[in-house]
């Protein structure tokens, strides 16, 4: 869960001197401002996609291409425009639909 998933990353905090923090957003375009921000940053992010079944780090990009790893798929390792990104990230179930931990 993401609550379990944010308290493992607490811990985390002292020896990383990580700091996570929650993107959650209804909103297309802030969402993509604070995802080119944090990987502006070199901050990766968690992204809960396929809507909240599957976890999976969202850590750079390529150009205009987003690049997501991701367990499930035999590549690892896939790049989406940010309308595909978008699309797989949604999850219409929730309040709110775009989900991540930043780490």
């Amino acid at each position: 869960s993401a609550a379990r998933m944010m308290k493992a990353l607490g811990n985390l905090k002292e020896g990383c001197a990580l700091h996570p923090w929650k993107l959650r957003q209804v909103e297309r375009l802030t969402t993509m401002a604070l995802v080119d921000m944090a990987l502006g940053d070199g901050r990766p992010l968690l992204t809960v996609v396929d809507e909240g079944g599957h976890w999976t780090a969202l850590v750079g990009t390529v150009g205009d291409r987003y690049l997501m790893v991701d367990s499930a798929n035999n590549d690892l390792m896939i790049s989406y425009t940010p309308e595909q990104l978008l699309r797989r990230w949604r999850n219409p179930h929730d309040k709110y639909p775009y989900y991540a931990l930043v780490l």
